[in-house]
Formats: C-alpha cells, structure tokens, sequence
C-alpha cells in the first residue's frame, strides 16, 4: 500500500471513530473503508483497488492490513480520549474544589457564631442544628426509662394484655406509712409484730333480719354459725402453727366463741388428767362427746348465755332496734410473714356465694334480689362482706393506681380543651402534648427504679406535672408568635428561645427548690411526694427546652386570636397597681391571722378513704353499729416465770403473766378503757 491511500485510510478511520457521517454509513468499528488511489487507475491500481477491498494477497497481508487500521484507530483516538479524560478529571476536582470552600465556609461561620455563645446557647444551637434527631432521642429515652422502671423487665412481655407495673406494687396504704420514722410508735410496733398479729381482717356479718325486719334469723342460728364456721375452718386450717402454714394466727367471732365454750368441758378434763398423770378420769368422764365445733340450736342457746355482755356487745349487734342480733363480726389476725394478697383472694373466691355489692345508697337491688333467690333455695343463710384495717389497705392501694389512671387522662382533656379553646389551633396542642407525656413517661420511670413507696398523694403528681409542661411550652409558642417580624424561623425561634429560656428556668428551679423542702419531712408521704414533684418539675424543663423549639419551627405556629382584654387588664393592673398591691396585703393577712386558726390537724384515715368502696362503707358502718372499727393495742411487758428446779414448770410467777395481780391490773386497764369507749361490762 503506498503512502498516499494508507493515510487516506486512516484519515476516514478517525472520521468514522468521530461519529463523520461517511463513518456513519459504512458502520463496523473498522467496517469496509474507502478505495485505494489506484482505484480509478489502471496498471498498478489494480493491485490497491484488491488490496483496498481486502481481496487477492497472501493471509500476511491480509493480516498486515488489518493491522494497519486497527492501528490507525487507536493512534486517531487516543489523544481524544485522553483530553476527554483530562478535561473531566479537571472539572471534577474544580466542582469538588468549590464544594469543600464553601463548606469551609460556612464551617467557620458556625465555629464563629457557636464559639463566642453560652453552653445553653450551643445546646440550642445544636437543637436547632438536629430537631429531629433530639426529639427521637428524648422520646425513645423516655419510653426505655418508663418500660424498665415502671412496667419492669419481667412483666414486658405480659403487659400489652395484663397491663402490669411493678410501680404498683410499690403502693402502700397501711397506716404505718404515715408514721414518722424511726417513731417510738414504730418501734412498739415492730416490736408486738415480732409476737402478735397486727393485720386484721373483719369479716361483716348480716342476717336477712338485716335488712327485712320481718325475717327472724338470728346469728346464733346454727345455719349461721355452721357457714360462718365453714369460713373460718377453711382459712385457718392449722390452729397451732401460729400462722407458719396458713399465715393466720387467730381467728375470733361468735362462731369461734361458741366453738370453743362448747369444748371448754373436754379441755378442763384433758388439763386435769394430765396434771394427775394417771387417765383416772377417762372410765367416768361424761364430757367426752363435747368438741370443738358447733353443738345443736339448744346447747348453742344454752351457751350464748354465758357469754359476758363486754364480749357480747363487741361482736354482735342489732342493727334495727327490733330484738334480733342480725349482725356480727369475723375478725382474723394475720402473721407478720403472711402472703396478705394470696389470702385475700382466697377469702374472696370463698365469699362469692355469700356477697351483696354495696353502694353508697345500700345493698344494690339487682345483686340483693340475686342473693335472695339463693337464701330462699337454702344455700345461703348470711351476706358476708370483707372489710377490716388489711382489706382496706389493698383496696386504697388499688384504687390508688386506677385514679391515677384515670386522672391523667382526664387532666390532659381538660388541658387540651383549654389550649384549643385561648388559641383556636391543633398547633398548640400537638407543641405541649409531646413534653407532657414525655416527662410523665420519665419521672413515674424513676419512681418505679429508686424504688419509692408510694402512698395515695403520688395521684398528685401528674396534674402538676402536666400544668408546669403546658406553661412552660406555651411560654416559647407565644414568644415566637409575638417575634413575627422576624422572617427567618431559625433566628425567630431562638430569639423566642433567648428570651423565654432563663425565665423559664428560674421560674422551674424555685418551684422545685419549693416542692424539695417537702423532702425534709419525716414522713415517707411527704417526701415521695417532694421527690416526685422537685425532679419532674426540672425534668419538665428540660423536656420542653429540648422538644418545644424544634416543634414550634416546625409547625410555624401562629396566634389565631389576638385578644385585647389581656391589654386592657395590663393596663389597669399598671395604672392602679398600689390598689392592687394593698388588697393583696390585705388578703394576706386575713388569710394568717383569721383563716389560719380553722387549719386543723386531723389524721382522719377514714375521710381519706374513698367512700364508694364496699370495704369502706362496711367500715363505716362498722363504726356506727359496733362502736369499733379501728384497732388500738396495748403492749404490756412483764418478767417471765422462772423454773428453779428444772422439772419443766414454774416455780416462781412474781410479776409474769401468770402472776394473779398482774392479771387483776390488766383487768382494771381494760374495764377503764371499756367504760372511757363507752362500752357495757
């Protein structure tokens, strides 16, 4: 190939590789090229005319010319390529360049508005800077501290169907709770736990005659006494493990007086054979059919004679005046290690048959007519009704945890129909609603972690909570609506911020600092209740400095109304602020001087009580019929009996318990506080 027609080739070869139109029509990356020189010639144009078409010639030189133009291919297009590569490289990193300049940029002008600001002002920098992410945060955080605190790890899994909290069971209601601590009274009463049961259980009895005068049943029937036995039986199964088996230590009722007058005869033979030691009067002893349990309707009447009238009086009763006893008591003494819940329950399931739902206005007339229909078929022959100091402490506790579930409920409603009301707007309600529950998840966590024993005044906490949060949301909300002349909501909202945020503060910190000194009271109430109070208060404040400024720009809240009467009132609060200031002095001092002396200090935990409970009505009623219903103790301390000569009996009873004048004296005391409660005997 002469020179001329192989840089022809190559020359069409770029073309083509360039997109040339000629290129285009061939097609093929190295396709049919162009005719050789030689082709419009004769002679030797034959030979390039061949060659040119890829024909005649060795399969050297066919691939010789193969060669040819793939060469002419890569000589033509390598240097395109390579400034195309170049050029792209070079307008990358200028691209890339520019980038990181203004990041730089814009890195030193945040260094430099960040660096000379307050930590509080980076912090809100950096809320501003990341709302999303520290609003998920807060949220997550609090949810995690309210599952492990409040629900409790064990009861996670059960607790979508069962709703179980280990906060609850850190609920009392027994009157020990409000005991100062460390209390010469607390310690007496640890002190008794250690021997004698101070938890009690009362059993209400009633007849029909209760509540039909017609119906003549006394609770000295013996179908009475047989199903108050029954009860008692069942429970107190084991009457000489004082209370290892079945966590009773005594039960006392009519039944249980009858029981034991009917056996007293078999105990005095028992005690004196074993005095002589020799079963002398076991071939003529007539007294040997007679047990403890309940004899016929004659020997019950014959024995109920012989019960002393003080004794009498505080177990039965007639509650209408008509001659009939038809009502009576079961009182139960509980060991100190005993499971009060498992027996509850157990008395519960067991009174089922026996029980009449009462309310405030007397037994319930659908659950009454039930009750009837079952004593008229016999199988009933009294209402029973658990009441008593242990019940009552259960109940509270309970009801403890349902009004506060209630109550939160119901205070954010109330709250949220406020807001919606003053400002005609969702926006408001969605900005607090988010810190409110937020702080209520976090600081009931913390109360269920550090273990707190909670008493009914925890209720407390919640409203309180939950007004401070919507004030001290609504503070930021309003502020940054007022900045509305501020067109950028990022610089709007934290001159809202910057204005609000120290009042807010020094507002929280004082009403904690205020909440916190109920810490110092000796009383576990008061000081869960400060606790509460004091760290909800700033974990409120915290809440809302983190969430409320992001929800606020994000939600771009405006004031719907704008009232003029708020005006008006500032304005004559200002021109008239010495009058103000002087009725204000004055209700001062009418308030410590005059109102002052009508405080009075009642430990009253009856009033305390929630009324509508059956157990407290009972209680109540308890109180008016029986003149009883609280249960005060006396811890009488004497020397013990000595055994001299070690055969196993005292020898010496000076001043113990068996001592005759020691027993005359505790008889004196008892007839004394008997005639001071006004009681017969």
């Amino acid at each position: 190939m002469n020179s001329s027609g192989k840089a022809r080739d190559e020359e069409e070869i770029v073309k083509w590789w360039e997109g040339g139109e000629e290129g285009e029509r061939e097609g093929g990356p190295i396709g049919p090229l162009p005719r050789g020189e030689g082709e419009d010639k004769g002679g030797a144009g034959g030979e390039g005319e061949r060659r040119g078409r890829g024909e005649g010639g060795g399969p050297l030189e066919r691939l010789d010319l193969m060669g040819d133009r793939v060469l002419a291919v890569l000589t033509g297009t390598q240097p395109r390529v390579k400034r195309g590569i170049v050029k792209g490289v070079k307008e990358f990193l200028a691209r890339g360049k520019g980038s990181m300049e203004r990041l730089d940029k814009l890195e030193e002008e945040y260094s430099q508005r960040v660096g000379g600001l307050s930590p509080t002002e980076k912090v809100m920098e950096l809320i501003l800077r990341y709302p999303k992410t520290i609003i998920a945060l807060t949220l997550v955080f609090s949810i995690i501290l309210f599952a492990v605190g409040a629900v409790g790890t064990e009861n996670l899994k059960s607790f979508a169907k069962e709703r179980k909290l280990r906060l609850r069971e850190n609920i009392r209601a027994d009157f020990e709770v409000y005991l100062p601590q460390n209390d010469p009274t607390e310690k007496v009463l640890e002190e008794m736990r250690e021997d004698f049961s101070t938890d009690l259980i009362i059993i209400y009895v009633e007849t029909y005659n209760r509540y039909d005068p017609v119906d003549v049943t006394n609770v000295t029937n013996v179908d009475v006494l047989n199903e108050m036995s029954a009860i008692e039986e069942a429970l107190n199964f084991n009457k000489t493990d004082r209370g290892a088996e079945d966590g009773i230590i005594f039960v006392l009722s009519i039944s249980t007086i009858i029981k034991y007058l009917n056996s007293t005869p078999e105990t005095i033979s028992q005690a004196v054979e074993n005095e002589l030691k020799g079963g002398l009067l076991e071939r003529f002893n007539p007294l040997n059919e007679w047990n403890y349990s309940i004899p016929n309707q004659t020997t019950v009447d014959q024995l109920f004679r012989r019960i002393p009238p003080s004794t009498l009086n505080s177990i039965v009763a007639d509650s209408n005046g008509d001659g009939i006893y038809d009502s009576t008591l079961i009182m139960i003494g509980l060991s100190q290690k005993a499971d009060r819940k498992a027996i509850l329950n157990k008395l519960y399931s067991m009174l089922k048959p026996y029980e009449v739902e009462m309310t405030v206005d007397g037994p319930e007339k659908e659950s009454m007519e039930r009750w009837k229909e079952r004593y008229e078929r016999g199988e009933v022959h009294t209402v029973m009704t658990p009441t008593g100091p242990t019940p009552m402490m259960e109940t509270i506790s309970g009801r403890t945890y349902s009004e506060m579930e209630r109550v939160v409920p119901l205070a954010l409603v109330f709250v949220f129909i406020a807001l919606f009301a003053f400002h005609r707007t969702w926006k408001i309600i969605a900005i607090t609603m988010v810190p409110i529950l937020t702080t209520l998840l976090i600081i009931f966590g913390i109360l269920g972690i550090t273990n707190w024993v909670l008493t009914p005044q925890v209720v407390l906490i919640a409203p309180v909570l939950i007004a401070l949060g919507v004030a001290y949301g609504i503070y930021i909300a309003n502020r940054y609506a007022e900045e509305s002349q501020i067109e950028d909501k990022e610089e709007r909202i934290r001159r809202a911020v910057k204005t609000t945020g120290r009042a807010i503060f020094l507002s929280a910190t004082t009403t904690a600092f205020g909440f916190a000194s109920l810490m110092t009271v000796n009383m576990v109430p008061m000081r869960v209740l400060g606790f509460g109070l004091s760290v909800g208060i700033m974990v409120s404040w915290a809440v809302t400095m983190l969430t409320v400024p992001s929800l606020v720009r994000a939600l771009d809240y405006q004031k719907k109304v704008e009232s003029k009467q708020w005006e008006r009132l500032g304005k004559m609060v200002v021109r008239n602020r010495r009058r103000f200031l002087a009725g204000a002095i004055a209700v001062l001092i009418f308030s410590v001087v005059i109102l002052s002396t009508s405080i009075v200090v009642n430990m009253d935990y009856m009033a305390m009580s929630p009324p509508d409970e059956p157990v407290i009505l009972k209680m109540r009623e308890q109180s008016e019929v029986f003149n009883s219903g609280q249960m005060n103790l006396l811890l009488i301390r004497c020397a013990p009996p000595r055994d001299t000569d070690g055969d196993g009996r005292d020898d010496i009873l000076t001043d113990s318990m068996k001592d005759l004048s020691i027993l005359d004296r505790i008889d004196a005391l008892e007839s004394r506080v008997n005639g001071e409660a006004g009681v017969e005997g």
